[in-house]
């Protein structure tokens, strides 16, 4: 059984291509998925699964607000979950395909490291693991 890395994913682009990425890549796993034309919902049992990645999910429900008329868009969530830690590979494919930038921020508290990673035009800006000691 892994070890959970918890933190934030961030994705940046056109309103348009987050909404894309977000049906397409978490909307398998949304038990209903409602667009008002304003804003996306996705709704599943507890998690939604980043389809393609190693075990990376969201958890709980995900709304984004789209604007097609903006260059840029941004959506966050802080529910990002990895088991063990984030391969950047399945992002920089994400990234190409969808023409996204991802920012992702991860603490693993077990095994004691914190990952950042950055993907931009479908290629690794950052991937950095460092060790963290938590006094217990």
């Amino acid at each position: 059984m892994p070890n959970w890395s918890r933190g934030i994913i961030e994705i940046k682009g056109k309103g348009k291509d987050i909404k894309r990425f977000l049906v397409d890549i978490l909307g398998e796993d949304a038990k209903e998925v409602i667009d008002t034309g304003e804003k996306i919902i996705l709704r599943p049992d507890i998690y939604t699964w980043f389809k393609g990645t190693n075990r990376n999910y969201i958890e709980g429900q995900i709304e984004f607000e789209y604007n097609y008329q903006e260059n840029d868009s941004h959506f966050e969530d802080n529910g990002f979950m990895a088991a063990w830690y984030v391969e950047p590979e399945p992002y920089q494919v994400f990234s190409k395909q969808y023409d996204l930038e991802f920012k992702i921020s991860v603490v693993e508290v077990l095994g004691g490291f914190e990952q950042k990673v950055h993907i931009q035009n479908g290629k690794v800006v950052k991937n950095i693991a460092k060790e963290i000691f938590i006094e217990r």
